[in-house]
């Protein structure tokens, strides 16, 4: 009797662990309970992508909670939650241990979160561990652990570029200037971090963004031998 409580405990703790799967964006491998290892310099921000799976069979109210195991001092994160493939918040850097992002998204029985986490050194070197876990109400669902490494390295002197985008906010037709070097690739992304346009250009581009959805996003110019920059941009139709 003893052996028929203990299997079917088990079994119920292997069912809800089941309900939630955790994968970085182009891998299957389910890596719940598990730590995600990231290297970075100092003045290169980490971005993780994260997919959040709803295998319940029921719809879920999920928002996400992070947690810091260890964070050095001077580092900074923020997180970007939503829908994949659907309109999500980012929410800004925030310096308590424990956080919760203020909206919960309803993801669908069968799809999937996604959790864009920022980390950045701020030029500082160390190990960061961050926690990030799937919340429905005050239940933790399941996590994962994010660490980053930020060892020093001999940097490059960059260029200093100067960007203007206008208008901003736009509806149309999006002008892109900047100085400070030839040629260089423009790439605009949303507050997910998926990158909805690319191209290469040179001091000035035109970018019909009608058929973009009305939201935040953000403009980056970036090239060899240039500091990347980066500006807000707000598409309203």
């Amino acid at each position: 009797m003893n052996k028929l409580i203990l299997l079917l405990g088990l079994s119920i703790v292997l069912t809800a662990q089941a309900q939630v799967s955790i994968t970085v964006t182009g891998s299957s491998t389910d890596i719940s309970g598990a730590t995600h290892m990231v290297s970075t310099t100092p003045d290169q921000e980490a971005v993780v992508d994260l997919l959040f799976h709803n295998n319940t069979g029921l719809d879920q109210s999920w928002k996400i909670t992070r947690l810091h195991v260890t964070m050095p001092n001077g580092w900074t994160n923020y997180v970007c939650w939503g829908l994949e493939g659907g309109l999500g918040n980012c929410y800004g850097a925030n310096a308590n241990t424990s956080w919760v992002t203020p909206d919960a998204f309803t993801i669908p029985t069968g799809q999937a979160g996604l959790g864009t986490m920022h980390i950045n050194p701020n030029s500082n070197s160390g190990i960061a561990k961050i926690r990030y876990y799937i919340t429905k109400g005050s239940s933790f669902m399941d996590s994962v652990d994010v660490e980053v490494s930020s060892t020093l390295g001999i940097k490059e002197v960059k260029q200093e570029v100067t960007l203007s985008i206008m208008p901003n906010p736009v509806s149309e037709m999006l002008t892109i200037n900047y100085s400070g070097t030839d040629a260089a690739q423009v790439k605009v992304m949303d507050v997910l971090g998926n990158v909805v346009y690319k191209d290469q250009m040179i001091q000035q581009k035109k970018i019909d963004v009608s058929d973009f959805k009305s939201g935040v996003y953000f403009v980056i110019i970036d090239g060899a031998g240039i500091k990347p920059i980066s500006r807000k941009l707000v598409v309203r139709h």
